[in-house]
């Protein structure tokens, strides 16, 4: 889960919380005032915690979306997909390290992605898509280089498929 959405999930908990404490706690706080902060946190936790984004491919009529969805309403506009020569399939790595903040846990450590670049005629990348799986990435790869009938090339350390 990450920052945003971990935020929102946390508004949720705290709204629940503000709307079940007069049942355990003694406030000098009007039922109202409880309400509207309870009520307003959980809808705006619930507004963050459901945003996300990706990208929508339309192989049939070549077109793609790269859209944000907020409360599964995707927001944005279909575009003609251009031409794709070549799949490719990278790995990445990179050294990472967590600030101590007193509540995430602090992690240390080479990060590995894997990232498959959509490449145009003239080997521009058109698209890319992030990966923490090799193997889920190999397949989506194959995948998109057979329906787009791309050339596919793995560009993978110690990979054997």
């Amino acid at each position: 889960m990450s920052g945003p959405h971990l935020l929102g999930v946390i508004l949720i908990f705290a709204g629940v919380f503000v709307l079940l404490s007069p049942k355990f706690v003694v406030s000098q706080t009007s039922l109202e005032e409880l309400l509207i902060v309870g009520a307003t946190s959980v809808i705006i936790g619930l507004i963050i915690a459901s945003t996300n984004g990706g990208t929508l491919i339309d192989f049939i009529e070549n077109k793609v979306k790269k859209y944000h969805s907020i409360s599964g309403h995707k927001i944005d506009n279909w575009t003609k997909l251009p031409v794709i020569s070549t799949v490719s399939v990278i790995s990445i790595s990179y050294f990472s390290t967590n600030i101590p903040n007193g509540i995430s846990p602090t992690f240390s450590g080479t990060i590995t992605e894997f990232r498959i670049l959509l490449l145009s005629e003239n080997l521009t990348p058109v698209f890319t898509f992030k990966y923490k799986s090799k193997n889920l990435a190999v397949n989506v790869a194959k995948q998109l280089a057979t329906t787009l009938r791309a050339t596919l090339e793995l560009k993978l350390m110690g990979y054997e498929g």
